[in-house]
């Protein structure tokens, strides 16, 4: 049971891109709201914390909504979001 109870907490980052720059984490959710934020925030802080010596990049917030709120919100976190249909911009 508390073998169980281990895998289905466990924090597992959704996608992990790698780029010249460093590794980009990805948190993907068909409505982005406060948690998926705190998700990155966290994948964040455990990053490193378990990976010091591998450069961290961009965090993501991929979601099909999100509302202007939590949009402002993951931008001041430094946190960048795109909405399915929308252009990718640099």
């Amino acid at each position: 049971m508390m073998r169980m109870l281990a895998r289905n907490t466990a924090k597992r980052i959704d996608a992990v891109g790698r780029t010249a720059a460093g590794y980009t984490l990805f948190e993907a959710r068909r409505f982005a709201g406060w948690s998926a934020i705190a998700q990155l925030l966290g994948y964040r802080d455990l990053w490193l914390i378990n990976f010091p010596d591998l450069p961290l990049g961009d965090l993501w917030l991929i979601t099909e909504r999100i509302d202007d709120a939590t949009r402002a919100t993951a931008a001041r976190q430094n946190i960048r979001t795109w909405v399915v249909g929308e252009d990718i911009t640099p």
